[in-house]
C-alpha cells in the first residue's frame, strides 16, 4: 500500500465543459485541486474557452497551457486574466494556432515559488501521433474504418506512412 500510495497518479478532465451545472462533480474536482498533492495526484483540466473554469480552479492551477488565442475579445481576457505582457500576448496572437505538421506553438505559464514564468513553447509530434490525436471528421473516419479492418496499431502505422502530415483530408477532397 505505501509503493501504491507514492506513485505519482493524475486526474485529467478534458472537455470540462461538460461538467457544467454537475455541482458534485465541481466539488470533487475543487477539492482534488486543493489537497491532490498531498496524495501525489495531479489534476488536469481541458477546455476550448477560459469561462469553463471557476475563479479558484485557476486561483490553484500552477502550470497552464494555452493552446489558442481565439478572436480578439477571447485573446483579451486572456491576456488580462493571465496577466501577459506585450510580448506574451504578441507570440500568442501570432505565433499559437494550433497543430500542424511542423509543431504546435503555444504558450506555457508556470506558478513557482520563485514566481510566474511564461513562455512560448513548441511540440512536434511524430507523424503516428499526428493521426492519433487528430480530430477531423475526414481523417476519424478514415481512421475508425481501418482500426475496423486491421486494427489500431497497423492503421496508424499505415496512415503515418501515406499520410506523414496527419491528415487525408487533401487527399479525399481530390477523389
Amino acid at each position: 500500500l505505501q509503493e501504491l500510495y507514492n506513485i505519482p497518479k493524475r486526474i485529467v478532465f478534458d472537455e470540462f465543459h461538460r461538467t457544467r451545472g454537475c455541482a458534485p462533480i465541481l466539488r470533487q474536482v475543487l477539492t482534488d485541486m486543493r489537497e491532490g498533492r498531498k496524495h501525489n495526484v495531479q489534476i488536469a483540466l481541458a477546455s476550448q474557452s477560459l469561462s469553463d473554469f471557476s475563479h479558484t480552479m485557476l486561483e490553484f492551477a500552477t502550470s497552464i497551457f494555452i493552446l489558442s488565442g481565439g478572436n480578439q475579445s477571447t485573446l483579451e481576457t486572456t491576456r488580462a486574466h493571465f496577466g501577459l505582457n506585450q510580448t506574451e500576448a504578441s507570440a500568442l496572437k501570432y505565433a499559437v494556432h494550433g497543430p500542424t505538421s511542423e509543431g504546435m506553438n503555444f504558450i506555457g505559464q508556470f506558478h513557482t515559488v520563485n514566481g510566474i514564468n511564461t513562455q512560448l513553447l513548441n511540440l512536434c509530434l511524430s507523424a503516428y501521433e499526428l493521426w492519433l490525436f487528430t480530430t477531423t471528421a475526414e481523417d476519424c473516419y478514415l481512421k475508425e474504418k481501418l482500426y475496423e479492418h486491421i486494427g489500431v496499431m497497423p492503421s496508424l502505422l499505415l496512415l503515418a506512412q501515406h499520410f506523414p502530415t496527419g491528415s487525408a483530408k487533401a487527399y479525399l477532397e481530390t477523389q
